[in-house]
């Protein structure tokens, strides 16, 4: 197909840190309407915030040149435990995406007791790892644990990442969203149309931890080549340092944003006392910012440390906002 020269410079930045804001906003958008109990309250509600997104930024470029568009979804598992939408910019006449994104919603606390008990349990199941192999493999979708979670030498992830991957993977459409089946069926057909089509991959916190795991099974099941674009924003460590490796090696034009005085990016990785991004460094931010003398929270830490399996975020692209904070003398006045 042929693209035109907006369309050729939107696909030339889509790799960088240039549209990271744009990613951001389709992450944030993925809370749209959390506590909405209607569900054609969630759909028209998202179709209209996507739609009210500028174009891509291009330098010299101004005025809608294209709009955005819901084009898959939402999804949703167990009403409000997970959800996951695609949608695509297009440029004004035509029928091709320029870019698409995929976002997946991190915890909604606005949820009910139920649900937010399945959020959390995506977020901390993390004293088991399962083996990639397994966990993106065909057939029952096997999130059981490996018999030695402290084998480092193959790629794995936490039971409750995989656990959420699972639930990814299966969820189709809520009636009345926008197209059927699941999200890699609807992406295999924009793909067929459009080999080069960019797809970005993004989500916050818990969408983030899976964004990170949805970005590496897409990489397996699309088509050789595909350009997949993952932008986590403060996602929790998936997996170990094998897995991470080859995160690493398969997106090297993709992001991992977190802030460095957010501690759940740190977890749940080990690593030592020089090292940033670590359970090492969660006990020092908080002793840092007057909470030296909470012995609960520093025991904490040392259990995890003892406990937990190797974990390790993806350093690819890595995007380290640095972090300011309050004083204590501010915040004790």
């Amino acid at each position: 197909m042929t693209l035109s020269a907006n369309a050729q410079a939107v696909r030339a930045a889509a790799a960088g840190r240039t549209y990271g804001l744009m990613y951001l906003a389709f992450a944030t958008l993925a809370y749209t309407d959390e506590s909405a109990k209607e569900i054609h309250q969630v759909v028209a509600d998202l179709q209209g915030d996507i739609a009210a997104l500028e174009p891509p930024p291009l330098p010299g470029v101004t005025g809608a040149w294209g709009t955005w568009s819901l084009d898959w979804g939402p999804a949703l598992f167990n009403i409000d435990e997970n959800l996951m939408y695609v949608a695509s910019f297009r440029e004004t006449g035509s029928e091709d995406p320029v870019l698409t994104v995929l976002s997946i919603r991190g915890t909604d606390t606005t949820a009910s007791f139920g649900e937010v008990l399945g959020e959390v349990f995506e977020d901390v199941r993390d004293w088991t790892h399962v083996k990639w192999s397994r966990a993106s493999g065909d057939g029952s979708f096997d999130c059981l644990p490996d018999l030695d979670p402290f084998d480092s030498s193959v790629p794995k992830i936490a039971t409750g990442t995989c656990e959420g991957l699972q639930r990814l993977r299966k969820m189709s459409p809520v009636a009345p969203g926008i197209g059927s089946g699941t999200a890699q069926a609807y992406l295999q057909s924009l793909l067929a149309k459009d080999p080069a089509l960019p797809i970005v991959v993004t989500g916050h916190s818990l969408g983030g931890c899976q964004a990170t795991v949805m970005a590496m099974y897409l990489a397996d099941v699309l088509p050789a080549g595909t350009r997949i674009l993952p932008n986590p924003f403060a996602p929790p460590t998936a997996g170990n340092a094998a897995f991470a490796k080859m995160y690493d090696a398969r997106f090297p034009q993709g992001n991992v944003w977190w802030n460095t005085l957010d501690l759940v990016p740190n977890a749940f990785a080990k690593g030592d006392a020089a090292t940033p991004g670590n359970l090492r460094f969660a006990e020092g931010l908080w002793q840092d910012h007057g909470g030296a003398g909470n012995t609960a929270f520093a025991d904490t830490i040392k259990v995890l440390i003892g406990t937990l399996p190797e974990y390790q975020q993806p350093t690819a692209g890595e995007a380290r906002l640095t972090g300011q904070a309050a004083t204590t003398a501010f915040l004790d006045s």
